[in-house]
């Protein structure tokens, strides 16, 4: 041993060598315990681009027929494994050069920002996407009042208006049917007076469900007008019964609620009526027809009914 290091320490050569040998050994050895492997990464979003582009062609991407999600095999250090990060690596499939409605097979894009990923291979290759015609109808609008208004006060829905009466809706063609109607939710919490302005419709389908589809779009704004009446009980006085019948007949009811503008509550305290007596075919019941004055309606579902009372009745 001792003749051994007294010639390395004579040959400069040889001491080179056992420099390199042991470099090289400890390469080796780092080598062995961190090669490089492959690891699976599932489950990365597929996702659209170039939309805009088709958009301004009048067509939409319809529903997916195939799964939006790739499994994307990469290859890195054992020692780098926990440090991936999913957010690294993108899929994506471009339209934008899509000129026609129609089922269009497309490529998938993958690509990584990390320098220290390797993409391998990738699942699927291609996906089918549905391009549809973008085409504009007109829906009717219906108006649900939300909330609960205030018991003193009524919403005139016979006199409510909506401008205009029906509005454009622009869709795929293949979506025209799932559209009903435009819903306008109107909130009456604690409302007492007329509501009028600018209100955002949303697409419903038969059953009433809202559609939550961002390729279906409103054209036009949608105006509501929704008069807010007072409510109050006022006397019903009858005003042609004839003079032999004044004191044979019976109204069922002596007062009615209506509703009117808060300015008119202490002006109008009676409700005149009318019956349609003929004295040759006389009936045992007339219903009673109000003449209800401009602004005025009913807020209650009584019905009025004056009735001739019988001999044994008087």
């Amino acid at each position: 041993m001792k003749k051994i290091l007294e010639a390395v320490k004579r040959n400069t050569m040889l001491k080179v060598f056992s420099v390199i040998l042991a470099i090289l050994l400890w390469a080796f050895v780092q080598l062995a315990q961190n090669p490089e492997i492959s690891y699976d990464v599932l489950e990365i979003p597929i996702t659209i681009t170039g939309e805009a582009g088709i958009n301004n062609a009048d067509l939409v991407i319809g529903d997916p027929t195939d799964s939006m999600i790739a499994s994307v095999t990469i290859s890195t250090k054992r020692s780098y494994i926990k440090a991936v990060k999913d957010s690294s690596i993108t899929a994506t499939v471009d339209v934008s050069a899509v000129k026609e409605a129609g089922n269009h097979s497309l490529p998938v894009k993958v690509l990584t920002s990390d320098a220290n990923i390797d993409i391998i291979s990738h699942s699927p290759s291609n996906i089918s996407l549905s391009v549809d015609h973008m085409i504009v109808e007109e829906k009717e609008i219906q108006i649900s009042y939300d909330g609960k208004l205030d018991s003193k006060y009524y919403i005139d829905t016979e006199n409510t208006e909506i401008t205009p009466e029906k509005v454009k809706v622009k869709l795929p063609a293949l979506k025209a049917n799932n559209v009903s109607k435009i819903m306008v939710h109107v909130d009456m919490t604690n409302v007492t007076s007329d509501i009028n302005g600018p209100f955002k419709g949303v697409p419903v389908d038969q059953n009433g469900n809202e559609l939550a589809d961002l390729s279906l779009s409103i054209v036009d704004d949608v105006n509501v007008y929704v008069p807010v009446l007072r409510r109050k009980t006022v006397q019903v006085e009858l005003a042609n019964i004839p003079e032999n019948l004044l004191d044979n007949y019976e109204l069922n009811h002596s007062e009615i609620e209506v509703a009117m503008r808060e300015e008119d509550l202490d002006t109008i305290n009676v409700i005149y009526g009318t019956i349609s007596y003929n004295p040759t075919h006389p009936l045992s019941a007339y219903p009673v027809v109000l003449d209800l004055p401009e602004g005025v309606v009913r807020s209650d579902s009584k019905d009025l009914v004056v009735r001739l009372l019988q001999p044994n009745e008087q």
